[in-house]
């Protein structure tokens, strides 16, 4: 039955302001809520509501380059539990480089259409729970020249619980709970100015993502990823951009038997601004390449998008 549907209202506010203290740099706090509702073809109604309140500061020690920074953030989800999420950073700046040590502990839910869509290639399941993960990253950034920035951060996130499409019988999957899983890699990326209108980024990222209790890499995980971006501002308010990625394959079955293939795609965007007005046009997905999300969806072909945007 492919007469499916999922409508999701959501409904939120926040409040936020910032506190000048004598020990601290900068002290922000905030709460908010927010109320959603859903309707599927194959559920009944669900109405869910959150509340959290939070706080973040940072303190510079004088004359040594270092800051330190953490935060929190607490949660209440009616239809899971209550929740802190926890994060703490130590930063090092010196001349052209600088040194950054993250640790962050956070909550991630599943949302609406991971517990209550169904597709043709796709299976619901509303028994999905809440993942939990601890993050691990070290960035060191360097400017070689005033022109030409470089970027190495390794990471290692632990996650209990991790939220992931697994891929069954029959072309069709779902989003399942994994134990205990791990990720480690590293990024590495690239800004730099070509000329004196046009720049270049590029980005690259090494993941292994694998269950700690078989050692079976995840499903919807490239091992590798990059991407290029090249902008050139021929004037002031024109700009055009030319991107393009690339995935190697991922696995789409728990026991690594099925994966979908790697891909390139690239898409280019201009933009020119009149005033308080935006114009802009950007063509998708240019060689109209066909391939396969890891979710099992076939990625969108070639797209045509223009619009207007007016800043007030």
């Amino acid at each position: 039955d492919l007469n499916t549907y999922l409508s999701v209202l959501k409904i939120s506010d926040e409040i936020t302001g910032n506190i000048t203290t004598k020990t601290l740099d900068n002290l922000s706090i905030g709460c908010g809520l927010e109320y959603a509702k859903a309707c599927a073809s194959q559920f009944d109604q669900q109405e869910e509501a959150q509340y959290w309140i939070y706080g973040n500061g940072s303190y510079t020690l004088l004359n040594t380059g270092i800051t330190f920074s953490s935060g929190l953030r607490a949660v209440y989800y009616s239809e899971f539990h209550e929740f802190l999420n926890l994060d703490g950073k130590i930063r090092y700046e010196k001349d052209n480089y600088s040194l950054q040590f993250a640790v962050t502990h956070t909550y991630n839910t599943p949302s609406f259409r991971q517990r209550f869509y169904k597709s043709s290639s796709m299976l619901p399941n509303p028994e999905l729970t809440v993942e939990t993960a601890d993050n691990f990253n070290l960035n060191f950034s360097i400017d070689i020249t005033p022109a030409f920035n470089f970027q190495f951060s390794p990471f290692y996130n632990y996650i209990q619980d991790r939220i992931t499409y697994v891929q069954g019988s029959e072309d069709t999957g779902k989003y399942e709970n994994f134990g205990q899983v791990s990720y480690k890699g590293f990024d590495i990326a690239v800004d730099c100015k070509l000329l004196k209108k046009v720049s270049l980024k590029t980005a690259y990222t090494y993941l292994e993502a694998k269950d700690k209790l078989t050692g079976l890499y995840l499903t919807v995980k490239s091992k590798h990823k990059a991407s290029i971006d090249l902008l050139y501002n021929p004037i002031k308010v024109c700009s055009i951009r030319v991107s393009a990625k690339y995935a190697s394959r991922a696995f789409t079955r728990a026991d690594n038997s099925e994966y979908a293939p790697e891909y390139i795609t690239a898409n280019i965007r201009s933009e020119y601004k009149i005033k308080s007005f935006d114009l802009y046009c950007e063509i998708k997905n240019i060689t109209n390449k066909y391939y396969i999300y890891g979710d099992g969806y076939p990625a969108p072909p070639r797209t045509w998008i223009a619009g207007i945007r007016y800043q007030f």
